[in-house]
């Protein structure tokens, strides 16, 4: 199995992300700002309340447009996004081989739970001296390894730090000067632009870093086995958690390469959600809000979880919640695809309101409803409130007793 170098780390944000309102994102570290693994919506026009788009697989016939009425009841707030499941730094083992070596003996297997310091895969070494010996060139090309990615990855952080500098001079030359035309010349906006583009270079140095680094710190512990007149080389899991992937088998030989790990393991109780607000939304969020977690692969249950902080994105593009939950009995897993009701703690009575699956996103990210008007179907765009996921506000765009579409 093969992949690009770092297509298994994925960005999480802490202080920045790239994505859009109900858009798929991509995911690994960065304890100040990235982490790990991929879930989210596909297609151009998601619904708002993804939990009420289900299809019906059996279903040969697609059925009509419905069309449904703007109306006005009271609502219990909740927040209903899509989740991404991400996967902080340190809950995540890829385990590299020291150097080309055949399997001796496999000890686990994939789901199997591991302590720190467990023997997943034994290679098998002719003497000690061997051993010794191909530990410390392996460590040599590990360290050349590191080394050079580095030097490689420092290269956007270095613009990004660059760029952050020009903006704060200008920002204050301007001022300095109290020059009126360069004050309307200067973006506003830049500085606060620049800082996050710095803090994003700084997390996907980090997500790229990650495997080098992963790799040097196990081939510095095969040497120390090794000086140590070990006659096995071990590879062990450098946390506890559960073994995602393995790719050993007794007899066959192991490489030491950096796109595929022999064994991965994650702990799958230290898993966080991110998830994608527009400013409308946000306005109903805080730290600390209750959340029900609901996973498309596991429909009969609801996981609880808390909103454990908040960012906002550069250029207004929105905002993103990062939530804590507990996975119970760890049946949550990466790739799983789900759905976040945050209790907002509003509410609102006679609130404008349509059914939820009427709302829906354009190419830009913009909120929109199909209503009829003069005879015809137009799209109009909307200013969505809250939701207790059967209904959603609509604060601007509609009147009531007007008809709109509701998707099949």
């Amino acid at each position: 199995m093969s992949h690009n170098p770092i297509s298994h780390h994925q960005s999480w944000i802490y202080p920045s992300v790239r994505f859009g309102w109900n858009r798929r994102l991509l995911s690994v570290p960065a304890l100040l700002g990235t982490l790990l693994i991929t879930a989210g919506c596909n297609g151009s026009n998601p619904p708002l309340n993804p939990a009420n788009t289900a299809t019906n697989a059996s279903a040969t016939i697609a059925s009509p447009p419905q069309p449904a009425t703007v109306t006005r009841r009271d609502l219990v707030g909740q927040v209903v996004m899509n989740g991404q499941i991400i996967v902080p730094p340190s809950a995540r083992a890829d385990l590299y081989p020291p150097f080309h070596a055949l399997v001796n003996k496999v000890n686990k297997s994939v789901g199997s739970s591991v302590d720190k310091g467990d023997v997943l895969v034994e290679l098998a070494m002719p003497t000690a001296e061997a051993y010794h010996e191909q530990t410390k060139q392996a460590l040599h090309d590990a360290e050349i390894a590191y080394s050079n990615a580095k030097q490689q990855y420092q290269a956007p952080v270095d613009a990004a730090r660059t760029r952050l500098s020009a903006a704060r001079s200008a920002a204050k030359n301007s001022g300095l000067s109290g020059d009126t035309q360069a004050d309307n010349n200067q973006d506003p906006n830049e500085q606060a632009d620049a800082d996050q583009a710095l803090l994003q270079a700084k997390s996907d140095q980090e997500v790229q870093m990650l495997p080098y680094k992963q790799q040097l710190d196990q081939v510095r512990a095969a040497n120390q086995q090794a000086r140590a007149s070990e006659k096995q080389g071990y590879i062990r899991s450098s946390i506890s958690g559960k073994v995602i992937s393995l790719n050993a088998q007794p007899g066959k030989e192991v490489v030491p390469d950096i796109r595929t790990p022999v064994a991965t393991v994650i702990n799958l109780n230290a898993l966080l959600i991110q998830s994608a607000m527009t400013p409308q939304q946000a306005g109903y969020i805080k730290t600390g809000q209750k959340v029900d977690v609901n996973v498309d692969e596991i429909p009969d249950k609801t996981f609880e979880g808390t909103v454990s902080r908040m960012t906002s994105l550069a250029k207004n593009r929105g905002y993103v919640a990062i939530i804590e939950f507990k996975n119970s009995d760890t049946k949550i897993k990466p790739d799983m695809k789900l759905h976040v009701a945050i209790r907002s703690g509003k509410s609102v009575k006679g609130a404008l309101v349509v059914p939820s699956i009427t709302v829906r996103v354009d190419s830009t990210g913009k909120p929109v409803v199909t209503v009829m008007r003069d005879g015809k179907w137009q799209t109009v765009p909307v200013n969505p409130g809250i939701s207790d996921m059967q209904f959603t506000e609509i604060k601007s765009g509609l009147k009531l007793d007007e008809t709109v579409q509701v998707q099949p």
